[in-house]
């Protein structure tokens, strides 16, 4: 009895394990009504600080599918709070998408929030996740969820 009991254990463990293990959830996502538009598909994901911007960079070979850049100008991070994206800045926006794969397109934002977990500083983790409703293509949604070393 034991056996079996022993053997059914070691069965149950082996399709078990490979299911649970393969359910963890990956911190980095594309997602949205543009994927019927352009693909999403990604390799890597990338953030770094450039100059007075946050840059995140959802990446397929050397490929750019999706580039978020955020002005730091006047702006502190509240980890957990979302920052407008539209809001104005000097540079134009403080959010601006593009997709730079074989041309630059720009994915102008009719809404659009960012929300980070804590404040950007290189060689620290960040996550996130962004959510926006595009104008261009008209009323599509694109969102992502990122975790990163910042760079």
């Amino acid at each position: 009895m034991k056996a079996i009991l022993r053997d059914a254990l070691v069965v149950l463990a082996l399709f078990w394990l490979p299911v649970v293990s393969g359910c963890e959830e990956d911190k980095n996502k594309l997602f949205g009504s543009v994927s019927e538009v352009y693909p999403l598909a990604f390799d890597a994901v990338s953030v770094s600080i450039q100059g007075s911007f946050l840059v995140i960079e959802y990446t397929k070979g050397s490929g750019k599918v999706v580039k978020l850049s955020l002005s730091n100008e006047n702006l502190t991070v509240q980890p957990g709070q979302s920052i407008d994206l539209l809001m104005p800045v000097t540079s134009g926006t403080r959010g601006t998408l593009q997709r730079i794969v074989e041309t630059t397109i720009e994915l102008p934002m009719m809404t659009g929030t960012l929300t980070l977990d804590g404040v950007p500083k290189v060689g620290a983790q960040l996550t996130g996740h962004f959510r926006t409703l595009l104008m261009v293509p008209s009323g599509r949604t694109l969102n992502g969820d990122f975790s990163a070393t910042v760079h």
